[in-house]
């Protein structure tokens, strides 16, 4: 039996198009709520925003897991905010083009536990990402995918056939 592995590493470039729905996948897999908001509901944002002002914040740069960021169709200054219980978890990119992510949770939780939720979101959403380009290469070439399961480790393990 003939096997190939392939290693992805999260060196990957990213698209916006492509991006949004792993995005949004990535937050409902770990528990998170899209926070939208409407003109209807602006004294509840003010309230909202008094709140925030008085959680402890965690920003974690993805610049520093992902390389090679492309993201042209994205706009400066673009926010995604997720809610879980007491978290809020804010994606952005700044002026400047950077992708973040800001973690605020209430003064009882420790910087580092906000900080070990915000690289969960960040490590899960670069493998989803990775797992989308690889299937979508994949079937590029003709492979059609026979399986997969997520190990112990959280790997995805996928298996694919390609006759020729």
């Amino acid at each position: 039996m003939l096997g190939t592995i392939f290693v992805v590493t999260p060196t990957v470039g990213w698209a916006f198009p492509l991006l949004w729905p792993i995005l949004l996948s990535t937050a409902g897999a770990l528990g998170f709520k899209l926070y939208t908001s409407t003109a209807d509901d602006a004294p509840l944002r003010g309230k909202l925003s008094k709140q925030m002002r008085n959680l402890r914040t965690v920003t974690l740069r993805l610049d520093e897991l992902v390389q090679g960021i492309a993201a042209e169709e994205v706009g400066r200054d673009q926010v995604v905010r997720f809610v879980k219980d007491d978290i809020v978890l804010v994606f952005r990119r700044d002026p400047r083009g950077k992708f973040s992510i800001e973690v605020m949770g209430p003064a009882a939780k420790s910087a580092r536990e906000l900080e070990a939720i915000g690289r969960e979101f960040a490590f899960t959403l670069i493998q989803q990402f990775a797992y989308n380009r690889m299937v979508q290469e994949m079937e590029r070439r003709g492979a059609t995918l026979a399986s997969e399961e997520v190990n112990e480790n959280g790997d995805i393990v996928l298996r694919l056939r390609h006759w020729k």
